[in-house]
């Protein structure tokens, strides 16, 4: 599905990217942050640093790199870092036993439907801790990383997320301060056709933004209906949300998009659902030789304006299937199983229990993974691309994700098979431990076609190193590292694609040590970017380093900057204060569209660090949860200044927004 949005989703982003940078997140409007904290701020892309070669050769140290299965991990028990920070009432009281989580993924809100647009799968890794008797939580040896998603919650309030925090590698960081409210009520009665209650029904109350067939939301809310059929959802966090009935027997509904207002704290909802009596919808699913297709997921799916329901079941050893508890009403039928095209039925109508799927096959790729010596390698992920048909002939194809891949262990041979390819013309992504990913030939698949087996030879690669510095000729230790496509402009493929498309370069993490000195290896030949990132630094991103085989990359002496600072004061049209609103930085003489971005205290004060020297437009918008972007971006137009970042300087500015 994905796929098909791919070009839908470029467009949208020009068009509602403006909006989703200006929404404030779960923020209430108002509301009191925490004591004043510096904040850290992450610039998105600042401009190239021009490579200076070394008076002497650096020397080959390996940089201490994540393997990308480690790379959502939360807790890295090599780091020095604590985080901390209060969660409170909105009288300033303590909230002791508040439960406080934190995640590379979203908890709630619109991140969560941003997060499946691009194609970003859920680590599912997250860590939790609980407030003291003074409401502080504390997390120790976190992984470092600009992007960690935050959620408070306490039994007597409804949740709160903050986006965009900052942890470094070592030392101690001030994390948000949460403010919690009480939140909206839904009640209300579930009852059988003859109004008789209907007890023990099982309730969902999720996220409206979740998208896909997966609609289980982080913060998703469960409860029984008691023996009156009653059920009561307390402190509902503002936004849509989506209410699911399930009760034994009877056809289960799903209440779509009821609207939890972000200023009405004490909003009421009462909804009364009428179940029908469950009528099942069941089958048979094989293949164009009648084989019975074992272990295929039957999606069942009855929309209407408000109200729809849905089922779904797997496929036995006989190809058999059977969907229970469906309400009255025709349904359309999504069938998808590994190596068979989605099959899909329309019209189905409830009590069907002879319904015939026929899937058709999908085609295969074989062929050896083999190491520069030829010899196989045995253990290996392979992962299918699909080659976009018009990219340009003076630049690298940029291939886009099909999901479709595959994992080789202990194959002897270096053999492979993966299945689930419809026509097209695609490549094959192999990565394996210890050897540079590798794309293989280009092959093409027509229906009815037997595809050549395609090999794949994997190598060592070329490496880049080199060291960092400070003003004073000192090694920085402890940068991170990240090497980044640079065949494509400024886009870099990321963030906003990321998840999406791929490229014929290798994506490597690292650090620097103790000296500065870096040297990451196993990357595939290319043209990269290198991005270098200190939390007492400007963030700096070396363009043009061209990987060549069995070769290094020596990037030299790179001098990292300390910056500039801005800060001041968020004020609004009458005067007051702005806590927790949201303050950007825009690089205004400069080609690449980067920016930093912050959050006002409780005071209304503001700082930014590490600002790479410049022109900027600087502008704030205030807190308000559910601000429509109109709003967003009156604050935007009545509070811009263009400012001047010099290295080593700070510059104050008060902001003012519109009334």
């Amino acid at each position: 599905m994905r796929a098909l949005l791919l070009s839908l989703l470029v467009l949208g982003l020009l068009c509602g990217l403006g909006f989703f940078l200006l929404r404030s997140g779960a923020d209430k409007p108002g509301a009191a942050a925490g004591p004043a904290t510096p904040a850290v701020a992450t610039p998105a892309e600042p401009e190239a640093t021009d490579l200076v070669a070394p008076a002497n050769p650096t020397r080959a140290v390996t940089a201490v790199e994540k393997p990308a299965e480690e790379e959502a991990a939360v807790i890295d028990p090599t780091s020095g870092n604590t985080l901390s920070g209060f969660v409170y009432d909105t009288d300033s009281k303590a909230l002791a036993n508040a439960e406080v989580r934190i995640s590379a993924d979203p908890f709630m809100d619109e991140d969560l439907s941003m997060a499946w647009f691009l194609g970003k799968e859920p680590s599912g890794k997250a860590e939790t801790t609980r407030t003291d008797s003074t409401g502080r939580y504390t997390f120790r040896s976190l992984s470092s990383r600009p992007d960690y998603f935050m959620m408070a919650d306490h039994d007597e309030f409804r949740p709160r997320q903050e986006s965009g925090v900052f942890v470094g590698d070592s030392g101690d960081f001030a994390g948000p301060d949460f403010y919690l409210v009480t939140g909206a009520t839904l009640s209300g009665y579930i009852v059988d056709v003859g109004t008789n209650p209907v007890p023990d029904a099982v309730l969902y109350l999720d996220s409206a933004y979740m998208m896909g067939e997966n609609q289980v939301s982080p913060d998703r809310m469960t409860i029984k209906s008691n023996e009156a059929g009653f059920f009561e959802f307390k402190h509902v966090p503002p936004g849509p949300r989506n209410l699911t009935c399930v009760a034994e027997g009877y056809g289960n509904q799903v209440v779509h998009n009821i609207q939890f207002e972000p200023d009405q704290p004490n909003q009421i909802e009462e909804r009364t659902l009428t179940l029908e009596v469950g009528e099942p919808i069941a089958g048979r699913v094989f293949g164009p030789d009648n084989e019975p297709v074992v272990g295929a997921h039957i999606m069942a799916m009855k929309y209407s304006n408000a109200i729809s329901s849905r089922g779904e079941a797997v496929t036995d050893e006989n190809g058999n299937f059977m969907i229970p508890d469906l309400a009255q009403g025709s349904y359309n039928l999504s069938v998808n199983a590994k190596a068979y095209r989605v099959a899909r039925h329309n019209r189905v109508q409830v009590g069907d229990v002879n319904v015939q799927v026929e899937m058709i096959k999908q085609a295969c790729v074989s062929g050896r993974v083999l190491d520069g010596d030829g010899q196989p390698v045995t253990d290996f992920t392979a992962v299918v691309l699909r080659s976009a048909p018009d990219n340009p002939p003076q630049q690298s194809p940029i291939y886009e994700n099909t999901e479709v891949q595959e994992k080789v262990e202990a194959s002897a041979d270096g053999s492979y098979t993966i299945c689930g390819l419809n026509p097209g013309t695609f490549v094959l992504k192999i990565k394996a431990k210890g050897l540079a990913p590798s794309l293989s030939q280009s092959f093409t698949v027509a229906d009815g076609q037997v595809l050549p087996d395609v090999a794949v030879r994997l190598s060592q690669g070329g490496s880049m190193k080199g060291r960092l510095v400070d003003a004073t000729g000192a090694g920085v230790a402890g940068a991170r590292l990240t090497t980044l496509d640079d065949e494509h402009g400024n886009s870099n493929l990321d963030p906003f694609l990321g998840g999406l498309v791929d490229t014929s370069t290798t994506q490597r993490k690292g650090k620097s040590d103790a000296e500065g000195y870096f040297d990451i290896d196993l990357l595939n030949p290319g043209r990269y970017r290198l991005k270098v990132e200190h939390n007492l630094f400007t963030t700096e991103p070396l363009r043009g380093v061209v990987v060549a085989e069995a070769s290094a990359a020596d990037v030299g002496s790179v001098t990292l900057q300390a910056g500039g600072v801005v800060k001041g004061t968020l004020f609004d049209g009458s005067g007051a204060a702005v806590p927790r609103g949201t303050v950007r930085l825009l690089r205004a003489d400069h080609d690449e569209n980067y920016s930093y971005q912050v959050r006002s205290d409780t005071q209304g004060n503001y700082a930014i660090e590490h600002v790479k020297a410049g022109s900027y437009k600087l502008s704030a918008t205030r807190t308000n949860d559910g601000a429509n972007a109109f709003e967003g971006l009156i604050d935007q137009q009545s509070s811009e200044v263009l400012i001047n970042v010099v290295d080593g300087t700070t510059v104050t500015r008060e902001l003012r927004l519109g009334s």
